[in-house]
């Protein structure tokens, strides 16, 4: 496991107003009146989806019911679909501390692909104090939202959106404290 040094040790209220800087985001709870456009999803794959979908339950009830209102809060925003991990540990500030991001104009630094939890993970590594993680999920043209980590290169004054797999049409997640990242790193490098 890799141990990082406390950067600045930015709370995670002072991560997510310097990664939205000039960003206009959406939290879970706020009215919208847009859809955001992705491909229409072949019927037979939404079937098997759903088929799939029905067996991938939750360790208990009520962490059903929030994977079914994240599911529901992320479709209400776009696309057809989202796959929630039913063991997903992030779920409770996924919900509270989530914002809905734009994915145009991404700053793209390729790394491996289906590997974005370690590709960010090394970028935030790489460079301490001028990068931040986000987690949660990630709307992809197919319709599909899934789930997905992302980072934001803080350059200036500007805090640029980076992508290291493929752009994607939207980010609902949730930007990552210091302390949040560090763990976050220590887990998936």
């Amino acid at each position: 496991m890799t141990t990082l040094a406390p950067t600045t040790d930015l709370s995670p209220e002072a991560a997510l107003e310097r990664a939205l800087i000039g960003r206009p985001s959406i939290a879970l709870d706020e009215t919208h009146s847009f859809v955001l456009p992705t491909i229409p999803m072949d019927p037979a794959w939404i079937e098997r989806f759903d088929a799939a979908e029905a067996s991938r339950r939750a360790p208990s009830a009520a962490q059903q019911k929030k994977r079914e209102a994240l599911a529901l809060a992320l479709t209400a925003f776009g696309g057809q679909r989202a796959c929630i991990a039913p063991f997903e540990e992030d779920l409770d500030k996924i919900m509270r501390r989530g914002r809905l991001l734009c994915g145009k104009s991404p700053k793209i630094m390729r790394g491996l692909p289906s590997r974005c939890h370690a590709n960010v993970s090394r970028l935030y590594e790489t460079r301490p104090g001028a990068f931040l993680l986000s987690t949660g999920y990630a709307l992809s043209t197919d319709g599909m939202w899934r789930q997905h980590s992302w980072g934001f290169c803080l350059e200036r004054r500007t805090a640029q959106l980076v992508e290291t797999t493929v752009s994607r049409i939207a980010y609902f997640g949730y930007v990552m404290s210091d302390a949040e990242a560090r763990n976050f790193v220590d887990e998936n490098l």
